[in-house]
């Protein structure tokens, strides 16, 4: 009986370190995409700042989209054309990333009384 259940121990050691070795080959694999996803991130950051570098961009990528967001920008009291203009030359700017879709918002953002809420978005899609 000590046999049978020193076997056993043996087969759910093995079992389980053979797991842990593709458990970990799957986490260096998410981290190297995690890695990659962010340094995209920072690279497209980059690049807006030297071309808006007074105004405040945020960065979302999700998938293989791509949402560049102008915030409180004071194209928000601007024309839809002024707004369109940017949108473009944001277009212009990424035009050699990877994306399959980017989509260009400009958003006002409130706070009252300790609240944030968002307020007046305007969202231009460029897809390829």
């Amino acid at each position: 009986m000590n046999i049978r259940r020193a076997i056993v121990c043996i087969a759910a050691v093995v079992l389980f370190a053979s797991c842990g070795k593709e458990l970990a080959e799957r986490v260096g694999e998410v981290k190297k995409r995690v890695d990659a996803g962010m340094q995209q991130v920072q690279s497209i950051g980059e690049k807006l700042i030297k071309h808006y570098p007074k105004e405040q961009v945020n960065v979302m990528i999700e998938g293989r989209s791509i949402n560049i967001s102008f915030v409180n920008s004071p194209l928000l009291e601007a024309s839809d054309e002024d707004r369109r203009k940017r949108a473009n030359e944001v277009y212009e700017i990424l035009k050699d990333e990877p994306f399959g879709e980017l989509d260009v918002t400009f958003t006002r953002y409130r706070h009252f009384l300790g609240f944030s809420y968002q307020t007046g978005s305007t969202v231009f899609a460029f897809k390829r």
